[in-house]
Parts: C-alpha cells; structure tokens; sequence
C-alpha cells in the first residue's frame, strides 16, 4: 500500500516537472513585451530634458536633422564594441550627428569618451531614468520634432541611423 502511494506521488512530481519545462519553453518562443522594453517609446516624444541636453551637445545648436543617440556604460561589452564601431570621423551618421550619453562614467572613462571627438553627455542617473534605459548599449534616433523614431539595444549604430520610420 505505501508503495503504490509512494509511485503516485513520484508520478506526480515527474509530470509536474515535464509541465514546467514545456511552460518553459513555451515563454522562450513568445515574442518580447515591447512595453518592456529600454528606452522611451518610440513613435512618442523624447523626455525634454534628454532632447535640450542633445540640443546642447551638438555643435551646431539645433536639431534639424534629427539626431542619434547612444546610451552606453563603461562596463558593457557592447558598448565597448560600438565605441570602437564609431571612430573619430564619424560625428554624423546619414547626415546626422551623434552623441554619447554615458552613465555615471569615471574619469578614465570620460578621457576615452572625449578621444573619440563625438559629443558626450555625462550623466548622473537622472537623464536614464527619465528614458527609462534598462538595457545597453541603447541607440535612440530622435527626428526633427524631438519623437523617438527608432531605438534598438545594438552596437550597429548605422542599422538605427540608415531605419526608415
């Protein structure tokens, strides 16, 4: 008797098992939550204060064009391999200018961040928030009325810059 009961509750302990790693497997094939996602949304205006620094940053003053932006942190990865992507001769991209915002950057990385000669935003936490960034190295184009028109977490700033909207 208590080893037919001692079978059954096996039993169920297996089946539970296989249950949750086709549930499993099931939530890997679901597409992501774009509200999820890192980053103001897109088709919807950039925060004012992330589009009156960009302003700033760039030599010209104004926002024309539109512009591109890279959220990076010292310790990514892929922000190291963007960074490289992006050499000193490249401060536009398809007719419109890049700037970096780094968040809470040393001053080592600060040095590097002014040798690649794109504009550099640093950033203490509050230019982040505001954008929500959860995930980087986050490349946002902003269009000429300040709206986020594209944004992808990628060190392939030509992908986002070259998107039609």
């Amino acid at each position: 008797m208590i080893v037919n009961e001692v079978l059954q509750w096996a039993a169920l302990v297996v089946l539970t098992l296989i249950t949750l790693g086709v549930l499993r497997q099931v939530s890997l094939m679901l597409p992501p939550d774009r509200a999820a996602a890192s980053g103001p949304a897109t088709g919807r205006r950039a925060p004012a204060g992330l589009v009156e620094r960009v302003r700033r940053a760039v030599s010209d003053g104004g926002l024309d064009r539109g512009a591109l932006v890279a959220f990076v942190t010292e310790n990514c990865v892929a922000c190291q391999k963007l960074l490289a992507d992006v050499s000193a001769g490249r401060q536009q991209l398809n007719d419109q200018p890049l700037v970096l915002v780094a968040h809470k950057p040393s001053e080592q990385f600060s040095a590097a961040l002014e040798e690649t000669r794109i504009p550099v935003i640093a950033d203490a936490g509050e230019l982040w928030e505001k954008c929500h960034i959860t995930a980087t190295p986050l490349v946002v184009r902003i269009d000429e009325h300040g709206r986020i028109a594209e944004k992808e977490v990628t060190h392939n700033v030509d992908r986002i810059a070259l998107a039609k909207s």
